[in-house]
């Protein structure tokens, strides 16, 4: 057999699906005349898994990398085996029991090098194409990073005319086997997802009766409906005279008209006398309108007529209507003023006491316990000493926590100490309705967060999410009470607390809507695209410019331990994985604070 040249792959033989896969096609595009061995890896959705039966799977993955990756993974099988030709197909989306997940076709002269590559290409897909696999069980969903082919697969060897089955169980390739064992759940999951696990988790908490004068910054746990108009009365909107529209119509500064003054009304008192014709009444702000008045004339555009003593001169016409509050003309009786879920701020209380509601109906405030982790960390009163910093989180994440409507416990700085971690962790669970804790969550000697979590008897929901900053997070429960182990540097922490953890907190005080929320605004400069699935979250400064567009800056640092730049931002500029923009497009923003009128050139900029 004349001997086969090097084959490079073409892009035309990996494929990224979200379509069923055909096996024929793909053995199609590797057969080649004389070949010792066709092998076909297929991976299939199988029933059970880890002991649980699988309802069904779902694959989501970064499909600019992932293509990129298997082309690396033929080109590599292309050096180390000339003459063998490789197809692989990844299917994408939500998969029954029994559907192909991924499909492998391999050819070569030889029988052991299509065996190797077969191999090499499975144990490359496992440990660096980005896609992720949503096991979705009975009791819940589970998310595993990696191409986890841990399914029941077949071989065969068609020009052998031997048929194999071969079954592959694979382990898990993020759950690692650190020194205080196997971590579950601790893949990184996508931001979306890790949102609705957070949400699909926390439940509201009672639903209490306070004084209004204590309801700012609750949510009610009921509508409140008008019962009576507003105003109930019509009223004057300014200091002048009642009168008829029709008696002034000429009126001016060279020729003012003059009406006769019959009575006074300020206000809370009710009038006596009817307007008629040349007659007005002295009126003030917020009493009712006479009998037969059809408008008010301000008080700046008249003058006592001393010579008639009880008149009156108008020196401006105005229009039937005028400086008249008409009965109902905010609220009309019966209208719904504020639904279940509301958050009470200012206006939302004064509105409630103009109806009479002085006690409330509202959830619960959950009550949070912070705890920030780490040797090197300082209370804020403390000198600062050499490899040493004071402690911003612990407060940044009491205020954050205020500003949503939880009250916040501080429980101090925990060292790095297992024993001690955990001890401190089930005091505040024992007296908190949610525990936060900020540092220790990432894969260093010193981050303990994830042993501890199972020396309490935690159960992690998720560990780690594609954000930037702020990846890994980790998220789990106690006896039904949410724990949120953020990252330790103090942007990170900002974000993750913005993402997860506020949203859980307006989720259990009743809101209806606590995920943050999103506008498009003009961004001023170009944002660099990057090679990754993670959603990055860039500071920056949402302004309205001189011509009313609503555009924004990106600010100049964007480390995730620093927290200075959060002074010079209103807004996260939320960047989806892979993705970047030319300056001019719209992009959405997450705002942290009101939007500015208008913004100097001179202020902090720079692409990311």
């Amino acid at each position: 057999m004349p001997k086969k040249e090097n084959i490079m792959p073409t892009n035309e033989n990996f494929h990224i699906t979200r379509n069923p896969i055909s096996l024929q096609e793909l053995v199609s595009k590797v057969e080649q005349p004389g070949a010792g061995a066709i092998l076909l890896f297929a991976g299939t959705v199988r029933e059970w898994t880890h002991g649980k039966r699988t309802l069904a799977l779902s694959y989501e993955g970064y499909e600019p990398m992932a293509l990129k990756e298997l082309q690396r993974i033929g080109d590599g099988i292309s050096a180390q085996w000339p003459g063998v030709e490789i197809a692989i197909t990844h299917r994408l989306g939500d998969l029954d029991i029994g559907d192909v997940s991924v499909a492998i076709a391999v050819s070569s002269p030889h029988r052991p090098q299509a065996y190797a590559a077969s191999r090499y290409a499975i144990e490359e897909l496992k440990r660096t194409v980005p896609i992720w696999k949503k096991e979705i069980y009975e009791d819940g969903v589970e998310w595993v990073e990696g191409c986890h082919i841990h399914e029941t697969a077949w071989m065969e060897t068609e020009s052998a005319g031997e048929h194999l089955h071969t079954h592959w169980s694979n382990r898990d390739r993020y759950a690692r086997q650190i020194r205080f064992g196997s971590i579950p759940n601790s893949s990184p999951v996508p931001l979306d997802e890790a949102q609705r696990l957070v949400l699909s988790t926390v439940r509201p908490l009672p639903i209490i009766q306070i004084p209004l004068s204590k309801a700012y910054g609750c949510y009610l746990a009921q509508e409140v409906k008008a019962d009576h108009d507003i105003p109930s009365f019509d009223h004057s909107s300014v200091d002048g005279y009642a009168l008829r529209a029709e008696d002034v119509k000429f009126a001016s500064r060279l020729n003012p008209v003059k009406l006769h003054t019959i009575e006074e009304i300020p206000a809370g008192h009710i009038p006596q006398q009817e307007i008629i014709r040349d007659t007005a009444s002295r009126i003030m702000t917020g009493a009712p309108v006479p009998k037969g008045a059809n408008a008010v004339v301000k008080v700046e555009e008249t003058k006592l007529d001393e010579e008639a003593g009880q008149g009156v001169l108008i020196y401006q016409p105005v229009s039937v209507g005028e400086s008249i509050a008409r009965q109902a003309g905010d609220i009309e009786n019966g209208k719904i003023l504020l639904t279940q879920g509301t958050f009470l701020g200012a206006i939302e209380v004064g509105l409630l006491a103009i109806f009479g509601v002085s006690v409330v109906s509202v959830y619960a405030k959950p009550k949070v316990g912070i705890l920030s982790t780490g040797t090197e960390l300082l209370d804020a009163d403390q000198s600062i000493l050499p490899g040493k910093h004071r402690d911003s989180n612990g407060v940044m994440l009491a205020g954050l926590v205020s500003q949503v409507g939880g009250d916040s416990d501080f429980w101090g700085i925990v060292k790095d100490h297992p024993e001690e971690l955990e001890k401190r962790m089930i005091e505040a669970l024992q007296q908190s309705d949610i525990l936060v804790t900020s540092g220790g969550v990432s894969m260093g000697d010193y981050d303990f967060l994830g042993m501890s979590f199972e020396k309490i008897g935690a159960k992690i929901v998720f560990w780690k999410t594609l954000i930037r900053p702020g990846m890994p997070v980790l998220f789990g429960t106690w006896q039904d009470k949410p724990i949120f182990a953020l990252a330790g540097n103090p942007a990170s922490a900002y974000i993750n607390a913005w993402l997860f953890l506020l949203p859980a907190i307006r989720s259990m005080c009743g809101s209806k809507d606590p995920l943050p929320k999103r506008i498009s605004v003009i961004n001023d400069e170009a944002i660099e695209g990057k090679e990754m699935p993670h959603t990055r979250f860039l500071r920056g400064l949402t302004y309205i410019s001189e011509s009313g567009e609503l555009r924004v800056k990106i600010s100049r640092k964007q480390s995730s331990n620093v927290l200075s730049s959060f002074l010079e931002s209103n807004c996260l500029v939320r960047v989806p994985g892979g993705k970047g923009y030319s300056s001019g497009e719209l992009v959405e923003v997450e705002l942290l604070r009101n939007v500015d009128e208008r913004v100097d050139d001179s202020t902090s900029s720079g692409g990311r």
